[in-house]
C-alpha cells in the first residue's frame, strides 16, 4: 500500500499543530508555577520584546529582496532566474533582521 503526498502532509500538519500546542501549553503552565513560587511578576508577563518590529522590518525585507530579485531577472536575462527570487529574499531579509536588532537597542537604551 502506497501512502500518497496528501496524506504525508496531513500527517506533517497534525504533527505540527500538536507539537505547537504542547509547547505552548507547557510554556503556560511553566509560567504560572513561577507566578506561584513569587519569581516573577503577573504585570511583568507581558514584557515587550519587539517582537513586532523584528517581524515587520524581516517582512520588509523579504519583500524588498523579491523586488530586487524580480529586477535583477528582467535586467539579466539568465535562464535560470529562479534562483534569484529565494536568494536575494533571503539576503535582505537577514539584513533587515541585523537592522532590527540595531534598532531594537536604540529603543531599549530610550527606556
Amino acid at each position: 500500500m502506497m501512502i500518497g503526498p496528501g496524506v504525508v502532509l496531513s500527517l506533517l500538519v497534525v504533527t505540527a499543530g500538536v507539537t505547537l500546542a504542547f509547547y505552548l501549553r507547557s510554556r503556560h503552565l511553566e509560567k504560572m508555577a513561577m507566578i506561584e513560587r513569587g519569581l516573577i511578576e503577573e504585570g511583568n508577563l507581558l514584557a515587550n520584546n519587539y517582537l513586532e518590529v523584528k517581524l515587520g522590518m524581516m517582512m520588509l525585507g523579504v519583500g524588498v529582496g523579491l523586488m530586487v530579485g524580480l529586477g535583477f531577472d528582467k535586467v539579466t536575462h539568465f535562464r535560470e532566474g529562479e534562483v534569484f527570487y529565494p536568494a536575494f529574499m533571503l539576503l535582505f531579509g537577514g539584513v533587515s533582521l541585523l537592522a532590527s536588532y540595531f534598532v531594537i537597542r536604540q529603543l531599549q537604551a530610550r527606556d
